[in-house]
């Protein structure tokens, strides 16, 4: 009888131990999950600053850094179709009508994380959702394939080349140095089955004032 009991015992702590730890972890999932309101919170934050300064994630971990004004415009769309926005600033070279600066900023654990393309276009693969970026910037040409993802981001693949220096190529596959020939074959096969589109074409744009910030993004 002691040995039932015992077993018993046993039996029923593991359970409450296992009950307990799941718990802990839904506890741990709920606090890690941003909701809408909380990033619009932080996106109105963001851009009633005087100067915008956040750390990027994924590609570099060069603050990124410029002042808002009429010029910049931001929008909310939702990319990783998760519930939660983004938002998308865009800040227009007036003389060229050129994309000088876009930046994808998202929230991760309550943090606001920036996704920067100089002088270049983000577009989208519709099935995927994977974001592809060509950008130009101080003679470098690049292009880069992420994935955004319930509030995380990662870096895919990446190349670069200098227009004066054709000898210089680079090429990265989840942030490991491959030939060309490597980085070709990885991203065919994102490419398979898919098309590019671009998830900001029929965005409402809104210029950086008070009012905006107020009005759209409650």
């Amino acid at each position: 009888m002691k040995r039932i009991a015992t077993k018993r015992i046993i039996s029923t702590f593991l359970a409450f131990t296992l009950a307990i730890g799941s718990i802990f972890r839904s506890a741990r999932y709920s606090e890690a999950k941003t909701t809408k309101k909380e990033a619009l919170r932080l996106y109105r934050e963001l851009l009633s600053k005087k100067k915008i300064r956040v750390k990027e994630k994924g590609t570099s971990e060069v603050p990124h850094f410029f002042e808002p004004n009429n010029e910049i415009t931001f929008s909310l769309v939702d990319l990783d179709k998760d519930g939660v926005p983004e938002l998308f600033v865009n800040h227009t070279d007036s003389v060229f009508g050129l994309s000088c600066v876009a930046v994808i900023y998202y929230v991760s654990h309550g943090k606001v994380y920036a996704i920067q393309n100089w002088r270049g276009t983000f577009s989208q693969f519709k099935k995927s959702h994977i974001l592809y970026s060509e950008s130009f910037h101080m003679d470098v040409f690049s292009t880069g394939y992420y994935r955004l993802k319930n509030g995380k981001f990662t870096e895919l693949a990446y190349s670069s080349y200098d227009e004066f220096d054709p000898a210089y190529r680079y090429y990265r596959v989840k942030n490991v140095k491959v030939n060309k020939r490597a980085f070709n074959i990885y991203t065919k096969k994102i490419k398979k089955g898919d098309k590019l589109i671009n998830p900001f074409k029929y965005l409402d744009e809104h210029l950086i004032t008070t009012s905006n910030i107020n009005t759209y993004l409650k």
